[in-house]
Order: structure tokens, then C-alpha cells, then sequence
């Protein structure tokens, strides 16, 4: 089952980050025995009597962006928390025999992250767990670059378990709608001749929004906005796809409110 967002790239933001002096963390767990407990904690939530697969990926790209909202001690950087994406799909390697697993739903798919310092587990499909992780590495907000590091990690690890994908550009966009109809009808011609219909009476007014995350100050921390295209409804997909305005709203210590979406057109 396809969800109605998608992932997409971030955009990276070069410069010098001056960190803040706090409590130096040492590092206590190895990355093999953090990937054995993400491991372990996949296992018992699946709750299956026997042993089933599970794929643990080290995810170093959500490390850099997590790392970015943090500051370290005296000591300097030091790895932690450790990031993984767990599956159910991936190769299974037993003796001489290979096991291919795959998953046709890719909300199968989560983020965990593990202390270095404690052991301790944070599945990061879970609102509560991913403030919970914030809180716990003391998250500073600094200004408008770190609320787009926050973003990019918060898209990427998307707790409500959506697929999120955003438009930076209008070919961008175009290529995204395109898909939507690829998606609703199997058959390429008519594909192409549902797009083109409803391209050609809604493109201009697409084209015309402003695209990309945008940052705003709040009271009490950031609020951050993006365009994205909703999928095509499965039981009307001539109607095309919909533009939606995502919101997050986050204080300067990193706590998340729940994720708003609002339709821009049609409204």
C-alpha cells in the first residue's frame, strides 16, 4: 500500500557550527552491539515465535543531521546516538544459502536510534519517541540553518510513518505529478493522456506557488512549512493529485508538535 507522501532530498547547508560546552557523553556500546539490540528490540516487537528476519542498515546520513542540533563537551564529538533503518527486506546470508525478502509496504520501514552511552532504544516511528530522543540529547534550535537540519531529520525519520518527498523546483513538481498518474494508471498512454489533460488546466497555478521549506520564528521555537503532492485517489485518479502545505511546528529544545497538512489547491 502506497502512503500519500514520499521521501525526497533534503537540501544541505554549508558552514561553521560553534558548539555549546555541556556533558561530555562516553561512549560505552559499540556499533555491532547497538545494531544486536536494534536487532533484538525489531524481534520482540514482531512478537513471532520463531526467528524472523530483519534488516539492520547503519543510516550515518541521519547521524550528521542529528549531530548538527546537538553540542558536545569538552572532549569533543563522539558518536552518539547511532542511527538504523530496520526492514523486513534485505538478503539473508545463511551458511551457503541466500534468502531474498521482500516487502511491497514501505511503512514496513523505521528508524531507530540507540545510545551509545546507555544502550538505550528510541523507535523513531513514534512521536513520543522522537521527542523523547530530542529531550534526551538536550536538542538546541539556534537559528533558521539548525531548524533546517531539524527538518530534513524529521522528513527522513517521519514518525507518523509517511513517505515524504518535497518539490524544490516547478520541472520538480511536474515530475512529480507525472508520477502520481504513472502510479494510478498502469498503462503508459493513458497515463500520459490523464497528465496532460490535467496538466495543462492546473500546472500554471502550481507553477506559480512558492516551492521549498520555508522557516518562520515563533514565541517559542520555529515553524516550518513545505509544498508537496498529495497521490491520486485511487477511486477518481482523473482527478489528479492535490497540493498540501506541510507544517511543523518545534520549540527551540527540539519538541515536535504533530504534523498538519492543509490542501492549497483545489481547495
Amino acid at each position: 500500500m502506497r502512503s500519500f507522501l514520499r521521501l525526497g532530498r533534503w537540501v544541505p547547508v554549508w558552514g561553521i557550527v560553534l558548539l555549546g560546552v555541556v556533558r561530555p557523553v562516553t561512549a560505552q556500546v559499540t556499533v555491532d552491539q547497538a545494531r544486536e539490540l536494534a536487532r533484538l528490540d525489531a524481534q520482540k516487537s514482531a512478537g513471532s515465535v520463531t526467528r524472523q528476519y530483519f534488516s539492520i542498515h547503519p543510516r550515518e546520513d541521519l547521524e550528521e543531521l542529528f549531530y548538527s542540533l546537538i553540542s558536545f563537551g569538552p572532549s569533543g564529538f563522539v558518536r552518539d546516538p547511532y542511527f538504523f533503518e530496520v526492514s523486513e527486506e534485505g538478503k539473508e546470508f545463511a551458511g551457503n544459502t541466500i534468502t531474498v525478502h521482500t516487502v511491497y509496504d514501505a511503512t514496513t520501514k523505521y528508524i531507530v536510534a540507540v545510545s551509545a552511552g546507555s544502550g538505550r532504544l528510541f523507535r523513531l516511528n513514534s512521536l513520543e519517541q522522537f521527542n523523547a530522543l530530542m529531550k534526551t540529547y538536550r536538542i538546541n534550535i539556534r537559528d533558521d540553518s539548525t531548524a533546517m537540519d531539524y527538518l530534513g531529520l524529521y522528513l527522513a525519520v517521519a514518525p507518523e510513518r509517511l513517505l515524504i518527498r518535497i518539490p524544490y523546483n516547478p520541472l520538480q513538481l511536474k515530475q512529480f505529478v507525472e508520477e502520481e498518474f504513472f502510479y494510478a494508471y498502469p498503462a503508459l498512454e493513458e497515463a500520459d493522456l490523464h497528465f496532460d489533460a490535467w496538466w495543462k488546466k492546473n500546472g500554471k497555478v502550481l507553477t506559480s506557488q512558492k516551492l521549498g521549506p520555508v522557516t518562520s520564528q515563533t514565541n517559542d521555537g520555529y515553524l516550518l512549512t513545505c509544498l508537496i503532492m498529495s497521490s491520486v485517489e485511487k477511486k477518481n485518479p482523473s482527478g489528479g493529485p492535490a497540493l498540501l502545505r506541510l507544517s511543523l511546528e518545534i520549540s527551540r529544545d527540539g519538541h515536535a508538535q504533530p504534523l498538519r497538512h492543509e490542501p492549497v489547491h483545489p481547495h
